[in-house]
C-alpha cells in the first residue's frame, strides 16, 4: 500500500497515543513512498514497524527501507529481533545474540518495560536409548582414559579403528574431556517397583519422571502381565520448561533420530521420554526438514493453512534468505563489523543447512517392524546425517533462545536398528542383551555403539560450547545431562550411564564425580531443576528425589 505524509502523521498520533513514540519523535517519508506488506505487527501484539526488529522511531522511510535519522548512534537492538519476509507474511528469522544486543555491562537491553536481564539458563536432557556396556564405563580423569573406555568417545581420534566404511559422519573435532564429568552410582530403581512390566517400558517410562509407569493389570502379550497407561507426571525438561522460559517462543524443543512409535505394547516405548503435567507424550521432532520449517522461517499463519508462496518456495527448493534479503542488507548497513561477521556467520549456517535437508530423501519414518538385516550404506549416512542435522538445528535454536528446554535423543528403547557403519553383525536391541562373561564379542559391541553415542554427546557439547559475543560461552549458561534409561545386561537399572556438562554455578569438568552410593537419578534431576533457577517453592521435588547432589552446579 502507499501511504503519503498525512497517513503517516495519523499513524504517529496513533503511536504516540500507545507510548512508543515520544512527543519529539517524527516520521519521515518522501512522496509516495511504498510500504511493503508485513511490515506492520498488528496492533495487539506489538505496533512497530520492524525490520530486523528495528523500531521506527530511529528511521524515516526511503525508497522502500529504513534509514536512521540524524547523527549515527550505536544500534541497539531487541534480542527479540528477527528477520522479517517479505511475500511470506509469516517468515521470521531469529538472530543470534549480537553486541548490538547488549549494553555495557554485558546484559541485554530492555525487552518492552522490563529490566535488564542476564543470560538466560537452560537445561538440556540427552538421551540414548538401551544403556551402556557398563563394564567400559571407565571414569577417573577424562582427559587419560584407556583406549578401550566408552568414554574415550569424547576425545579426538577417541573412534579411530572402530568405525567402518562409511566413515563416521561429524567426528569430535576437539577435545572436550575438560568440559564434562562422568557421574557414578546413580540408579532409578523406581523401575524395579513394577515388575510385571516389560523392562523397556519400566525404565522409560520413569527415568526422567522418578515415577514408576502407569499400569493396568491384566493378560497382555498373550500372558499375565501389565498394560502401560502412560507416565505418571511431568518429566524433568517440563517441569524446568514451566518455570524458565520467560519470553522464549518455545517452552521446550525435543527431537528423536529414530522413532518407532505406536500404540501397541511394544512400541509405545519407542518415542521420546518427556512428559507433561498428566504424564502425557509431548510432541518431538524426527525429520530435521520439518524442525527447520516449523521452528526457524515460522510459516504457518493464522489460518493454519498452507502459504502458496512456501508452497512454491519448497517446490523450487529456493532459500527462506532470500524472502529476508531486504532486511539483511538493512541490518548488515547499521552493525559493526563483529556484529556483521557473526550475522554473516549465521546465515551462512542457515543456508548450508537448507542444502544438506534438500538434498535427496530426507524421510525419517522408520518401518513398524525393522528389518534386521544390514542396512545399505546410504541407509547408515541417512541415520548419521539425520542426527547431525537435529543436534545443529537444537544448537541453532539455543543461539537464537527460540528455547531454554530442549530433549535430544538419538534412539528411542528396545531398538533393532543394525549400526553397519560400526561393522556390527547384531542389531541394537540384541546387543544390548549381551554380557561379558556370556557373550564377550557381543558386548564389546556394544561398548563400541555406547562410544559412538558418547561421542554425539561430546560433538554436541562442541556445539554448545560458542562464544556469545559477551565474553562467555552458549555452555557457560547450560546445565547438560546426558543419559540412558538403563544400564547393561538385560536392562539393569541399579547403574545408569551419565555424563554431565555445563558451567553453570562454576561447576568444572574432566573428571569424575561419585554420587553417594545408591542416589537416584531424580535427584540429578533436581539438582539440575536448581542450578537452572527453579526453585523450592516453585517445584519441592520431582519424582522420588530426596536432595540435591554436591559437585555438580550447585
Amino acid at each position: 500500500m502507499r501511504l503519503d505524509g498525512s497517513v503517516l502523521g495519523n499513524i504517529l498520533q496513533i503511536l504516540r497515543k500507545i507510548g512508543r513514540f515520544s512527543a519529539h519523535d517524527t516520521l519521515h517519508a518522501p512522496s509516495n513512498t511504498t510500504i511493503l506488506s508485513g511490515f506492520f505487527r498488528s496492533l495487539h501484539q506489538e505496533p512497530l514497524l520492524f525490520i530486523a526488529g528495528m523500531s521506527v522511531a530511529n528511521y524515516h522511510l526511503h525508497e522502500g527501507g529504513l534509514v536512521r535519522k540524524g547523527p549515527h548512534k550505536k544500534l541497539k537492538l531487541n534480542r527479540r529481533a528477527v528477520l522479517r519476509g517479505m511475500g511470506i507474511a509469516g517468515i521470521a528469522i531469529a538472530l543470534p545474540p549480537l553486541e548490538a544486543m547488549l549494553n555495557s555491562k554485558g546484559q541485554f537491553h530492555r525487552v518492552a518495560r522490563s529490566e535488564n536481564v542476564d543470560q538466560p539458563k537452560r537445561f538440556v536432557l540427552f538421551h540414548w536409548g538401551d544403556g551402556a556396556a557398563m563394564d567400559y564405563w571407565k571414569t577417573g580423569s577424562l582427559s587419560n582414559l584407556a583406549n578401550d573406555s566408552i568414554l574415550n568417545g569424547l576425545r579426538v581420534g577417541g573412534m579411530d579403528g572402530l568405525v567402518s566404511a562409511p566413515p563416521m559422519v561429524a567426528p569430535v573435532a576437539s577435545d572436550v574431556t575438560p568440559l564434562i564429568n562422568a557421574i557414578t552410582n546413580i540408579g532409578n530403581d523406581v523401575a524395579s517397583t513394577t515388575q510385571s512390566l516389560e523392562r523397556h517400558t519400566a525404565c522409560g517410562f520413569s527415568f526422567s519422571t522418578g515415577l514408576p509407569a502407569k499400569t493396568e493389570s491384566g493378560t497382555f502379550r498373550g500372558k499375565f502381565e501389565a498394560e502401560v497407561k502412560g507416565a505418571q507426571g511431568i518429566s524433568v525438561d517440563q517441569a524446568i520448561a514451566k518455570h524458565i522460559r520467560g519470553d522464549a517462543p518455545y517452552g521446550s524443543i525435543n527431537s528423536c533420530a529414530r522413532n518407532i512409535g505406536g500404540a501397541s505394547d511394544i512400541t509405545i516405548v519407542r518415542r521420546a521420554y518427556s512428559f507433561g503435567e498428566g504424564g502425557q507424550f509431548q510432541d518431538y521432532f524426527v525429520d530435521p526438514r520439518k524442525f527447520f520449517d516449523d521452528i526457524f522461517t515460522q510459516f504457518s499463519g493464522n489460518t493454519g493453512e498452507p502459504d502458496p508462496e512456501l508452497e512454491k518456495l519448497k517446490a523450487k527448493r529456493g532459500s527462506v534468505l532470500d524472502y529476508v534479503d531486504t532486511d539483511i542488507q538493512t541490518l548488515q548497513n547499521e552493525l559493526g563489523q563483529s556484529d556483521r561477521e557473526k550475522l554473516e556467520e549465521h546465515l551462512t549456517s542457515i543456508r548450508e543447512l537448507e542444502l544438506r535437508l534438500s538434498t535427496g530423501p530426507r524421510s525419517c519414518e522408520s518401518p513398524a517392524t525393522p528389518a534386521a538385516s544390514t542396512p545399505s550404506n546410504n541407509e547408515a549416512i541417512e541415520y548419521q546425517n539425520r542426527v547431525e542435522d537435529l543436534l545443529t538445528l537444537h544448537q541453532m535454536a539455543f543461539i537464537c533462545d527460540l528455547t531454554r528446554v530442549m530433549y535430544v535423543s538419538l534412539c528411542s528403547s528396545s531398538d533393532s536398528y543394525l549400526y553397519s557403519f560400526l561393522g556390527h553383525t547384531s542389531n541394537e536391541h540384541g546387543l544390548s542383551h549381551s554380557s561379558p562373561v556370556n557373550s564377550p564379542a557381543e558386548y564389546a559391541q556394544f561398548a563400541e555403539l555406547a562410544r559412538w553415542r558418547v561421542s554425539r554427546f561430546a560433538h554436541f557439547i562442541e556445539k554448545l560450547n560458542v562464544p556469545l559475543g559477551d565474553d562467555t560461552t552458549l555452555l557457560d549458561h547450560c546445565a547438560v545431562v546426558g543419559t540412558s534409561e538403563m544400564g547393561d545386561v538385560n536392562h539393569r537399572d541399579d547403574v545408569l550411564p551419565v555424563l554431565v556438562a555445563g558451567n553453570l554455578g562454576g561447576m568444572t569438568g574432566g573428571g569424575t564425580v561419585a554420587a553417594p552410593s545408591g542416589t537416584q537419578i531424580s535427584n540429578l534431576w533436581l539438582t539440575a531443576m536448581r542450578a537452572v533457577g527453579v526453585s523450592a517453592s516453585d517445584e519441592a521435588s520431582i519424582g522420588n528425589s530426596t536432595g540435591t547432589i554436591g559437585g555438580l552446579w550447585i
